[in-house]
């Protein structure tokens, strides 16, 4: 996807590369939006949770979701996981 941008009078090439369909891993915390329910990660990032109407999701603690990318902002849940019940090594 290519993008042209304007600042202060110059004209910039910006290429912008998402994968779709990419299998990842996300923690955070819910929030709800009109968009459906969100994750917002530690480092500030928010995603659009598909596939889940955020009635299994945790309320006031970490969780961790796996999914299929669907957009820049979007992804697909397959899997749901409160983050203390998760042991990563």
């Amino acid at each position: 996807m290519y993008g042209m941008f304007l600042t202060a009078g110059l004209q910039i090439d910006l290429t912008l590369t998402m994968s779709k369909g990419t299998r990842i891993r996300l923690v955070g915390k819910r929030k709800n939006s009109r968009r459906g329910p969100l994750l917002v990660t530690a480092e500030g990032n928010v995603w659009v949770l598909e596939g889940t109407d955020g009635s299994l999701l945790p309320t006031n603690s970490n969780f961790v979701v796996e999914g299929v990318q669907t957009g820049l902002d979007r992804v697909a849940v397959d899997w749901v996981n409160p983050e203390n019940e998760t042991k990563l090594d």
